[in-house]
């Protein structure tokens, strides 16, 4: 329920970005400061962590990548694809004819049912993580067709978006679930994952879309 923090702050800036008119210099500074803010934040995250890791047993042994290339795969491949939706999805839908304070609506949509999901998706983790990680691939292969198809159904686009839950917030949860289960308290086998999936897929899915 802790990642419910940073879906909030980016639903209120996505909001109020669609219903500000800003010239690209004042675009540029609100994400300087912004971005200032973020890495003072961090710095702190970095010291608190540091801590709290130090009193926690860990494993420092390398991810068995060839026996759970099945893992590996899927978090790099749902990421590749979130990486073109990130980059280009405003960009899709206002070629399209969709209005900025529409798009942010889709947007904030999104991340609505993101944080419902991580706040309520206890009862669907009693399952197989590995099983719900494929239903939230194939539950966002659906997405991103009625997306390429139908860009401009604004109601269908907000439906569409709603699937993020499945999309982002449970496959997330599954992810992390599964990592745990499967390696412990190791800090190598969470760098792996945020390094290959949202830094490896993500900087390919927005790079060849």
């Amino acid at each position: 329920k802790s990642r419910l923090f940073g879906p909030a702050g980016f639903l209120i800036a996505t909001l109020l970005y669609g219903y500000m008119p800003l010239t690209l210099n004042e675009s540029l500074g609100h994400a300087f400061v912004g971005l200032t803010l973020m890495a003072l934040l961090a710095i702190g995250l970095v010291r608190y962590f540091s801590l709290y890791h130090a009193r926690c047993p860990q494993v420092n042994t390398l991810p068995t990548f060839k026996k759970d290339w099945y893992f590996w795969s899927a978090i790099i491949v749902m990421q590749f694809s979130f990486g073109a939706y990130y980059t280009f999805f405003t960009l899709y839908e206002t070629s399209h004819g969709l209005a900025l304070s529409d798009i942010s609506w889709l947007w904030s949509l999104g991340v609505i049912a993101e944080m419902v999901m991580l706040y309520r998706q206890a009862f669907l983790l009693k399952f197989s993580f590995l099983h719900l990680m494929l239903l939230s691939l194939l539950v966002t292969a659906l997405r991103w067709g009625i997306i390429s198809f139908f860009p401009e159904n604004f109601w269908l686009l907000c439906s569409v978006q709603l699937l993020h839950a499945f999309s982002f917030a449970l496959f997330h949860t599954a992810s992390l679930a599964w990592l745990f289960e499967r390696y412990g308290h190791n800090p190598l086998a969470g760098q792996f994952y945020y390094g290959l999936s949202y830094g490896l897929g993500g900087f390919l899915g927005s790079l060849f879309f």
